[in-house]
């Protein structure tokens, strides 16, 4: 089957796994060096550089099922990933919450106003970005909006309304991609991508107090429906965005999904750093 559709033969793939461990670990390594570039003061924080190569790893995958994986596209992405996980960062950051939504604000009105101190680096990469593609703009007025939106997410919201918000963020999110790499993203990426996201992240987001669709629907004993939700949401995907079918079943047929690989992932990057 896989050689009708024009993938390897498991011969060829077996040909290739002695190289995937030394080719990951290359790739991770050439992404902490150019992120570090673009924000130098991640380098005191290596969860975030975990987080955003995770999301990297999302959005150079999405770039080849579009047909349009090329280094400039890499190079996008890597800028799209640092912004967005950075600015969630900072607005979920109560020490740095206030001065983000004031400086964020003021350079959506207004990309060319001076920016000084940690949201400096973060600002310019939104201008590199925009410059690029001034389409990207608005739309990441619409996702910055949905963000600061659903900070405001708990027990008391309903399951709808908390639906909206995290769906026009990640549907914006995903739109931001697509216009930067010039392609079109299908509709049902970004809230697949949310879905998952959401009940990778329960224990956490149960421990900041936040509500989402995912601690919603374990809390009423409706997981199955919810994994149902996001088996349909990838069925959705066009026949080329196959990689993205195949993880989420794997996915959803892990037996516990609180592993321990973001912890062994930042471990990893924190050995680097040490090394540099």
């Amino acid at each position: 089957m896989w050689s009708a559709l024009g993938h390897p033969t498991s011969r060829q793939w077996l040909q290739h796994l002695p190289l995937l461990g030394p080719l990951l670990e290359t790739y991770i390594q050439d992404y902490v060096r150019e992120a570090l570039l673009l924000i130098p003061w991640l380098e005191k924080r290596p969860e975030l550089l975990m987080e955003g190569l995770l999301y990297h790893g999302v959005t150079c995958l999405l770039a080849y099922c579009g047909g349009v994986s090329t280094p400039t596209n890499t190079k996008k992405s890597l800028q799209l990933n640092l912004l967005c996980m950075t600015v969630d960062h900072l607005l979920d950051d109560p020490r740095t919450q206030d001065q983000t939504k004031v400086t964020l604000s003021l350079a959506l009105q207004d990309l060319t106003a001076p920016v000084a101190g940690y949201l400096a680096p973060v600002i310019q990469l939104l201008r590199d970005l925009c410059r690029d593609c001034p389409a990207l703009l608005p739309v990441a007025i619409k996702a910055y909006q949905a963000e600061v939106a659903s900070m405001a997410q708990s027990e008391t919201v309903s399951s709808e309304t908390i639906r909206q918000l995290e769906w026009t963020k990640a549907i914006a999110t995903y739109q931001m991609m697509g216009l930067a790499m010039g392609m079109t993203v299908p509709p049902a990426f970004g809230p697949l991508i949310q879905l998952c996201d959401d009940l990778l992240d329960l224990q956490l987001d149960r421990k900041a107090g936040i509500t989402t669709m995912a601690t919603l629907a374990v809390d009423a004993g409706a997981e199955n429906e919810y994994q149902a939700e996001i088996q349909a949401l990838a069925d959705e995907l066009p026949a080329t965005y196959w990689p993205f079918k195949v993880l989420v079943g794997t996915y959803l047929d892990l037996p516990a999904r609180e592993v321990s690989f973001r912890q062994d992932l930042t471990h990893f990057i924190q050995t680097l750093l040490r090394g540099r």
